[in-house]
């Protein structure tokens, strides 16, 4: 819940889904994902954040 509210608050709540149609400057959508990475890179536990290493997007994340 915590998660979704920070993705809300930075307006990125759709780059943990599907690319939509809208989004069209793959330069955005890459620099959306990445800073999502972030964002849950700092809110995953030491203990899960070891496993996400070989995640590439937000969405398999």
């Amino acid at each position: 819940m915590r998660m979704k509210a920070i993705l809300r608050k930075d307006n990125c709540l759709t780059a943990i889904g599907d690319k939509p149609t809208e989004i069209t400057d793959d330069g955005k959508w890459n620099e959306m994902d990445d800073n999502i990475i972030i964002d849950l890179y700092l809110a995953l536990a030491d203990e899960v954040l070891c496993s996400m290493e070989e995640k590439k997007t937000a969405r398999e994340i």
